[in-house]
Order: structure tokens, then C-alpha cells, then sequence
């Protein structure tokens, strides 16, 4: 019998090995099979109903210029996952951190950019959560 304290393992598990993401994802999942399974009648409590989650700390890393230039070769040049497989050159990866290191713009800001508020010297931003335009040159 699937116990409270089973649900918490997987999740915590899921947690280590994939991501905070992963294991909301799979604890949903869990909690609406166990709650079909109470409708039904294969069960009588849900044992994911009052798992809690540990809030993720917030990000407060600031990157340094010898961090973004290593990640950026790397974008550019591709390389080899652990196993040996191929990961292709992902320019875009290069762009956009260039872009948000020298901008400091929010990342919704930074991904909803198109190529006509590029104007050769700078790009043109209208923030999403003040509203404000601002041109921000480019070097």
C-alpha cells in the first residue's frame, strides 16, 4: 500500500535527480490518480493530498564577465554531453546571454525581443512591467 511517506521519497528523488519542475509536475500527477482512485473506490485517502514543497531560494548569483565569456564559447562552439553525445553550436544561447548580461533586462523583456528594435547601434525596449521605452546601445 502506497503511503504518505513513499510519495515524499519519489518526490524528493525526483527533486535530486531532475528538477524542483519535474517533481510539481509528477506530485499533480500522483495527486489526481490517487484522488480518481478515492472516487472510485480503490482507496480511501490520498497520500499526496499534504505534501509540502521547500521553496527554492532565490537567485541572487551575479555573473561575472569571465563566467558569460565561458558560456558563450561554449554556446558557440558546441561540444560533448558526459556520455560522448554531440551537442551542436547554439549561437542563439550566446546572443541572448550577451544580450541580458548587457542589458540587465528581464528575461520576458529579453525573450519577446524581434529583430526590428534592432536599429545597428542599439535596441529598443518597451518594459513590460513599467511600460517605460528605453533605447539601449549595443557594444
Amino acid at each position: 500500500m502506497i503511503e504518505a511517506k513513499h510519495v515524499r521519497n519519489f518526490i524528493n528523488r525526483q527533486r535530486v535527480d531532475g528538477s524542483i519542475h519535474r517533481a510539481r509536475k509528477n506530485h499533480k500527477w500522483l495527486h489526481r490518480l490517487f484522488r480518481h482512485s478515492i472516487e472510485i473506490g480503490v482507496r480511501e485517502y490520498n497520500p499526496a493530498a499534504n505534501t509540502r514543497f521547500e521553496q527554492a531560494p532565490n537567485r541572487t548569483a551575479t555573473w561575472s564577465q569571465q563566467q558569460i565569456k565561458i558560456l558563450t564559447g561554449e554556446a558557440l562552439s558546441g561540444g560533448l554531453t558526459a556520455s560522448g553525445n554531440a551537442i551542436p553550436p547554439r549561437p542563439s544561447i550566446a546572443l541572448v546571454t550577451m544580450i541580458a548580461y548587457d542589458t540587465a533586462q528581464r528575461q520576458g523583456d529579453i525573450l519577446s525581443l524581434q529583430w526590428p528594435q534592432y536599429d545597428g547601434e542599439g535596441i529598443t525596449v518597451t518594459q513590460a512591467k513599467t511600460g517605460k521605452t528605453l533605447w539601449l546601445p549595443l557594444t
